[in-house]
């Protein structure tokens, strides 16, 4: 399975494409689950990252998870472990976000690790993605790869169906993270350090479950849910009393995406040398399709680069720089217009 970077060789044919119904429900729900769509020796890969991943975490690990309440998160390991780079390279995956997205041009984003021990109560609130991304666009969507049989109880994930619709564009609220930025009243310690005052508060979906449509489904390894990043999501703790929860989140980039930082967006690690405005890509955000980019595959082959104290300092000082000196409204990008999404393209909600 392992491939030299010198013959660019491209993603792996799909065993079996996506059905028509299956990329309607798709556009239709925000979300489906693909069943099967990983083989055992890419999951053995996506396995060995993780394992490797949480045994030897990385400073920018180190400031994104909660030990002390059984979270772990990890990212961009495609930049350093060579497993995981293979599979955003030449697993299908790429095939199939092309499908979902209905994008000629498929781009990698970045990766993502979720593991919650056995036991944890620490759930993860209800959120959509889109609005922690420096990023604007229809066609991104999202897989969440378990590396065990996984159900709600066990911190599967759930979704409101159709949410990826509204007219609404939420607060970007995540987990309890950095213990020590939280010690010095650098960041907050109720995940709010990314909202912009702009966007709408997520409804109560927990105390009001029965006024949403909900989905969620039980997978085994290899499915996985695909979703649309506006689709709201979140899970319970992990209830299993012995088995950890691992996951792994691939992000993949279509035609429409530009890059449109905010102060309250997410900052990227690495240099990436993008500009407002332009198409994402580069050596950061690598082309998987229609084919690969020989300078963007020679960057990751010759350079793997371990986040360290820079990678950290890019994600983290923009977001103390917001802490202590909060953005004049005036001085922020006017929001992305809300939208539903059809085929990677906007229609009036």
């Amino acid at each position: 399975m392992s491939k030299s970077f010198h013959h660019l060789a491209p993603p792996e044919p799909l065993a079996r494409p996506l059905t028509p119904e299956e990329v309607r429900r798709y556009e239709e729900d925000g979300v489906i689950v693909v069943r099967n769509g990983l083989s055992p020796e890419w999951m053995a890969k996506i396995e060995r990252g993780i394992d490797r991943a949480l045994l030897h975490p990385t400073m920018l690990a180190k400031g994104l998870s909660n030990p002390e309440k059984g979270y772990n998160m990890e990212m961009y390991l495609w930049k350093y472990d060579d497993d995981i780079r293979d599979v955003v390279f030449y697993s299908p995956l790429a095939r199939i976000a092309q499908q979902l997205m209905g994008s000629e041009h498929v781009n990698f984003f970045y990766d993502q690790v979720f593991a919650k021990k056995a036991g944890t109560d620490a759930p993860t609130p209800w959120h959509h993605d889109l609005t922690f991304w420096p990023i604007i666009g229809h066609q991104v969507c999202s897989f969440w790869i378990p590396t065990s049989s996984v159900t709600a109880e066990t911190s599967g994930l759930q979704f409101v169906r159709g949410s990826h619709k509204w007219a609404k564009r939420f607060k970007a609220i995540s987990p309890e993270t950095s213990k020590t930025l939280q010690r010095f009243g650098l960041l907050p310690k109720d995940g709010t350090s990314l909202l912009d005052p702009r966007h709408d508060d997520v409804p109560d979906i927990d105390g009001r479950r029965s006024e949403f449509d909900l989905f969620t489904a039980d997978l085994e390894p290899g499915d996985f849910f695909a979703f649309h990043p506006l689709t709201l999501h979140g899970s319970s703790g992990n209830l299993h009393r012995v088995r950890d929860r691992r996951a792994i989140a691939f992000r993949w980039l279509g035609d429409d995406v530009t890059w449109r930082p905010t102060p309250y967006t997410i900052a990227t690690p690495y240099d990436h040398g993008m500009k407002v405005g332009q198409k994402v890509g580069g050596p950061i955000f690598p082309q998987v399709l229609p084919e690969p980019i020989a300078a963007e595959r020679e960057a990751r082959e010759g350079k793997p680069e371990r986040p360290d104290v820079r990678h950290v300092a890019r994600i983290v000082l923009p977001v103390i720089k917001n802490r202590l000196f909060p953005p004049a409204p005036a001085t922020l990008p006017p929001l992305g217009k809300p939208g539903a999404v059809v085929r990677g393209h906007a229609r009036p909600a």
